[in-house]
């Protein structure tokens, strides 16, 4: 049995050849097809070797291999899930920051409990581009003036919020003096 980072190869009596890409969280479909080829050939314990540690970790209670597969399966289709919870995240133009950062927060929350990660660039963007257009002075600041690929979520969100508590508080002087 030869290996390397990215794949394992399964040398067997009468030279079956079997080449399993490492697990990652972009190969899925392609690792599952060649996965579920391995278990229908009997190498049941051999998959294992190229699944991620963090994966590993989360199937290892599971004693049967054809329920590890599922649990592996479940937990893939979940993140898929919670990837297009994502991308149809909107932002409300009566919500505030403070309830849509929240949402956001909860979707990466989600993306973490199953071994997963957004990097907070992606989060960023999401929090930036959804944003209403009230917002549009700040976030063309942002843009312009930070270093958004180093900035954190959470510095994003304070920013949006004072800029939405200094809005209101123009328009609460400009009432006062009308």
């Amino acid at each position: 049995m030869a290996e390397n980072a990215e794949t394992l190869t399964i040398r067997e009596q009468g030279n079956v050849l079997l080449q399993c890409p490492k697990l990652t969280e972009m190969n899925y479909i392609l690792w599952s097809i060649k996965v579920e080829t391995m278990l229908r050939l009997g190498h049941e314990s051999h998959y294992l070797q190229t699944a991620r540690g963090d994966i590993l970790l989360t199937v290892s209670k599971h004693k049967d291999a054809k329920v590890v597969w599922e649990a592996i399966l479940v937990q893939y289709l979940v993140v898929d899930q919670v990837q297009k919870e994502l991308e149809m995240l909107r932002m409300k133009e009566n919500q505030t920051i403070n309830e849509f950062s929240g949402k956001i927060s909860g979707i990466v929350a989600k993306f973490k409990s199953l071994g997963s990660s957004l990097e907070e660039e992606v989060v960023m963007r999401k929090l930036l581009n959804l944003a209403p257009k009230k917002y549009l002075p700040i976030i063309s600041s942002i843009e312009q003036y930070s270093e958004i690929e180093i900035m954190s979520f959470e510095e994003a969100v304070g920013r949006l919020k004072a800029h939405g508590k200094a809005m209101m508080k123009r328009m609460k002087n400009k009432d006062n003096f009308c």
